[in-house]
């Protein structure tokens, strides 16, 4: 893995000291899903992926590693990439075997978010 991937799970945290001391930010969400939000793909695979960064630096991690944690909301990483059109992010996370099911504090799913945000190439991801 390129320190790019390393760089960018590390930008996840500036501005969230929280996020890096406990493991999740002010509104609960995880670096994987800061990551998700903010369309980084490199870090969003060093995360998920067996052979990436994250876990090749540190074993455990992959156990670790919560691909459906939600926030406060009940948003996972997933929906937080379909509410924001990354559908890169969208395709890695159901590749690691995130669940495109799971519905947030509000009843919706991952595919309800994209639909409702016109995020098409999100949405054709969730079908």
């Amino acid at each position: 893995a390129s320190g790019g991937d390393i760089d960018g799970i590390i930008a996840c945290g500036r501005g969230n000291p929280r996020l890096l001391v406990e493991g999740v930010n002010d509104y609960g969400g995880t670096a994987l899903y800061v990551a998700s939000a903010n369309g980084k793909v490199k870090a969003v695979k060093a995360m998920v992926q067996p052979d990436g960064a994250v876990v090749a630096a540190l074993p455990d991690a992959a156990a670790a590693i919560d691909l459906n944690h939600p926030n406060n909301d009940g948003w996972t990483p997933l929906m937080t990439a379909s509410y924001w059109g990354n559908p890169e992010v969208v395709r890695v996370l159901l590749a690691a075997g995130a669940d495109k099911d799971l519905r947030d504090n509000n009843g919706k799913t991952a595919l309800d978010i994209a639909i409702k945000q016109k995020k098409d190439a999100c949405a054709a991801l969730l079908r």
